[in-house]
């Protein structure tokens, strides 16, 4: 976040004052001339702060507006891959708005600082003899052939005004950077590790409203009536149901009431201190069928022994690479626990420790790490009041996927439930990794469009400024083809230069920040790219020709005494 805001910072810095630099620049002759007129350096600097400030008066209230407008049609497509779906109109509050202004505003002010101390110092002399460049401090090479003479020329021009070079290829790479690194981020995505994290069977039915923090906990079940249902369609094999005790909050005067407490572990009583060891446990309910889907770390399953009711698996999430956390691990197989459970207590035998997936317990925890499950029959006897099951698994025959889950869909849309396969699991990947990409791809295309803005500035304001030193040139023999194929160059160099800098910069970037940020997260796989920003500076070479081309075609047309009067 911080190297974003830094990012957002430097780019908006940048492009204003290079804006109002190229145009000082274009205008130079005009502020000489005002000087000739007894114009103050003080008022050429004010000038030029008050044009900044009235440009401010009318981008300000626009970009706000076009900012809101821009990010409640970006909302839907960014919700659509969490858990929080339903989106309304939203309207920024007034300290947003005044914080973006007053940031935007200041900008634009410290970026006119230096144009106008550049305006307000040049002389008359200076202004009528500008031709856009600098003096350098090298002494050109008498003699010598070159057979590219002409892209030689044109990088000496861009040699000739090095802060301007600079700004136009930062303003430019800018861009590339941006696009490359969110692409790269978006394509380390791996999607089988997320679909391995989200289904565990082929097809699973939870409520519609499971990962919906709005809807409350106990009425995240499916009906038994429809779980039945799903249970009978053809094609079903291995059908899994898994239970939880859920108390609505009302009926939980005290803190987690709906949970069991463990108040001794092989004989010796349980620390009461939560900070040493919270007693508390979900209370889970699994069939055979679900109890085989677990991942065994210890122990042995033994669904018979489970059923006695003697027995309780005790079971911690997966993590989202599918590991088990050992350091949070309390208890081990063969363990003897009092559960207390509504006052009743009763010691059972730990049977095995377990690890929960993602779709075979709740979205949240309570309590200690590991849960107790009971069986079933178990389970449905304690609390039979709690027989709708909060998820329901299982898979398909062979060759019957297709008409088993049409089936489930129908029969789901029926009961406003929600179905989960690995179909929908791999669309809601490519849901994420589109809102990631495009995202991305907008802030790169508006960063982009600006540096383009920037480049046709800077070759507009070279081939007027230039005009006198056009024609000389032509005067002493350079065709009008080599004039065309020199402005060409030059522009093409802008963009060459910007090209290798965000190439440079991408690939810095990705193997520091995209790597750092892929390895954070348990569904990325990192690998190194830099083909968006070789693309992207592929593309900008190619328009900045096109661009120079037009320049050239617009300006300098006519015959070189006509150019030569027209520069005076």
């Amino acid at each position: 976040a911080g190297i974003g805001v830094l990012l957002i910072l430097l780019a908006g810095y940048l492009i204003i004052y290079n804006i109002f630099k190229i145009s000082i620049e274009k205008d130079i002759r005009l502020y000489g001339q005002l000087k000739t007129v007894g114009a103050s350096p003080k008022q050429i600097r004010y000038m030029i702060v008050r044009q900044g400030m009235l440009l401010s008066a009318a981008g300000i209230p626009l970009g706000l507006v076009l900012g809101c407008l821009l990010g409640n049609a970006l909302l839907p497509l960014v919700m659509a891959s969490s858990s929080f779906q339903d989106t309304a109109w939203i309207l920024p509050s007034v300290w947003v708005w005044a914080l973006s202004g007053i940031f935007t505003f200041l900008t634009v002010r410290v970026s006119c600082a230096r144009p106008g101390r550049i305006a307000g110092k040049i002389s008359p002399v200076e202004a009528l003899k500008y031709h856009g460049y600098s003096a350098g401090g090298k002494k050109n090479k008498k003699g010598g052939q070159s057979r590219h003479r002409i892209a030689s020329m044109a990088a000496a021009n861009l040699g000739r005004n090095k802060g301007k070079t600079v700004l136009v290829v930062l303003s430019i790479s800018l861009s590339a950077v941006l696009l490359n690194s969110v692409l790269n981020y978006s394509a380390s995505m791996d999607q089988e590790t997320f679909v391995r994290r989200e289904v565990v069977s082929d097809i699973e039915i939870r409520s519609a409203g499971f990962l919906k923090p709005s809807v409350e906990d106990y009425t995240k079940t499916i009906p038994k009536e429809a779980a039945d249902q799903f249970s009978r369609l053809d094609g079903v094999e291995a059908f899994a149901r898994i239970y939880c005790r859920i108390l609505p909050d009302e009926e939980q005067p005290a803190r987690y009431e709906d949970t069991g407490s463990v108040t001794r572990i092989n004989g010796k009583a349980t620390p009461d201190n939560i900070m040493e060891f919270d007693r508390c446990r979900m209370l889970y309910g699994m069939n055979e069928q679900a109890c085989s889907g677990l991942k065994i770390i210890e122990g042995v399953m033994d669904y018979e022994k489970l059923c006695s009711g003697n027995y309780v698996l005790m079971a911690g999430f997966l993590g989202d690479r599918g590991d088990y956390s050992y350091e949070s691990q309390e208890f081990h197989a063969g363990d003897v626990i009092e559960l207390e459970i509504d006052g009743t207590a009763k010691e059972y035998t730990v049977l095995a420790i377990a690890g929960l997936a993602n779709s075979q317990c709740m979205s949240y925890s309570k309590g200690g790490y590991e849960s107790a499950v009971f069986a079933e029959p178990v389970f449905l006897e304690r609390f039979p009041d709690m027989d709708t099951p909060i998820h329901c698994l299982f898979n398909a025959k062979e060759g019957a996927f297709d008409s088993l889950n049409e089936q489930a869909a129908d029969l789901a849309a029926r009961n406003g439930l929600a179905v989960l396969t690995r179909l929908t699991a791999e669309e809601e990947f490519k849901e994420m990794q589109q809102t990631y990409s495009i995202s991305g791809i907008i802030a790169a295309v508006i960063l982009g469009v600006i540096g383009i803005l920037n480049l046709v500035n800077v070759i507009f304001t070279g081939v007027i400024a230039r005009q006198r030193e056009f024609a000389s040139m032509r005067s002493i023999g350079m065709t009008r083809k080599q004039l065309r194929k020199l402005i060409v160059y030059e522009g093409m160099m802008y963009a060459l230069f910007a090209g290798a800098a965000g190439i440079l910069c991408s690939g810095v970037l990705s193997v520091s920040l995209v790597k750092t940020l892929a390895r954070d997260m348990w569904f990325m796989k990192y690998h190194f790219t830099v083909l968006p920003a070789a693309a992207a500076s592929a593309a900008c070479i190619v328009l900045a020709a096109c661009i120079s081309a037009g320049t050239d075609r617009m300006w300098n047309r006519g015959s070189m005494v006509e150019q030569l009067r027209d520069a005076q």
